[in-house]
């Protein structure tokens, strides 16, 4: 989820035009979304090459999509800054701007500058250690 009283995202564009596939069957607030080969947006995996962070949601108490004629969901594409709980409880984010790749479930996960290095994108920067199960994120 994103935590609203610490977001900014004022010079990144909303995009809430495209389709959510039919084969999501929830997705949150800050998990990162992409397109599949139908041109519909699902839920990023590793395999990922371009993705956005989603700030609709289709998941019980707060389902945006659910129940309307239309199934939508609203991301952003652009500069934002967020705080997230939606990342990798195990990764190490111990440097004041970890790069971020995304890991399957639409979450962030950092980088790896050997491993990753020409074959994952970095989608954000963290920064620092996540506090009270949010980690405070910057678009890459």
């Amino acid at each position: 989820m994103i935590k609203f009283e610490q977001r900014f995202d004022e010079y990144a564009y909303r995009v809430a035009d495209e389709y959510l596939d039919d084969s999501v069957a929830t997705v949150e607030e800050g998990q990162w979304v992409t397109f599949n080969e139908f041109g519909k947006l699902v839920i990023a995996g590793a395999d990922a090459t371009k993705a956005f962070i989603a700030i609709g949601s289709k998941r019980a108490g707060r389902n945006l999509v659910g129940g309307v004629p239309v199934k939508k969901v609203a991301f952003l594409h652009g500069v934002f800054r967020l705080e997230v709980s939606n990342f990798d409880p195990a990764g190490t984010y111990n440097t004041t701007m970890t790069p971020l790749k995304i890991a399957d479930g639409g979450i962030l996960t950092p980088w790896d500058s050997v491993a990753d290095a020409g074959k994952k994108p970095i989608v954000a920067y963290a920064k620092g250690q996540p506090v009270n199960g949010y980690l405070k994120i910057f678009s890459a």
